[in-house]
């Protein structure tokens, strides 16, 4: 095997594997909403780091999935944490008052109003 056809391969390994923690993440996700739902837990969500940065449509468009966020769409929030972290350490941590008390009044409504 040639040098590019390994360093090929070693991208085709890292893609795969990319997309398996892309697709487990999403199963985990989709069984976690459910749970909450089929206990009538009042809940909202975001989808945090699994929606930053990436199309994940198009990912589930990709593997023949079908988009099961649609259901619960009612009770997602509009913020996401994950567009407001500035620190490293921890990562993506949020520090700014303003859009921790926007994230808690947006989960009050949503959970009560």
């Amino acid at each position: 095997m040639t040098s590019a056809q390994q360093d090929a391969y070693r991208l085709m390994v890292a893609q795969s594997s990319d997309e398996f923690e892309k697709i487990k993440n999403y199963f985990f996700i989709c069984f976690c909403l459910m749970t909450v739902k089929e206990k009538n837990i009042r809940f909202c969500y975001s989808l945090g780091g699994f929606e930053y940065k990436q199309d994940y449509t198009a990912l589930l468009n990709r593997f023949y999935l079908k988009n099961l966020f649609l259901e619960f769409q009612k009770n997602e929030l509009s913020t996401n944490l994950w567009y407001h972290g500035r620190n490293q350490c921890p990562f993506f941590h949020v520090n700014d008052e303003k859009i921790l008390t926007l994230f808690a009044n947006e989960c009050i409504q949503r959970c009560y109003g």
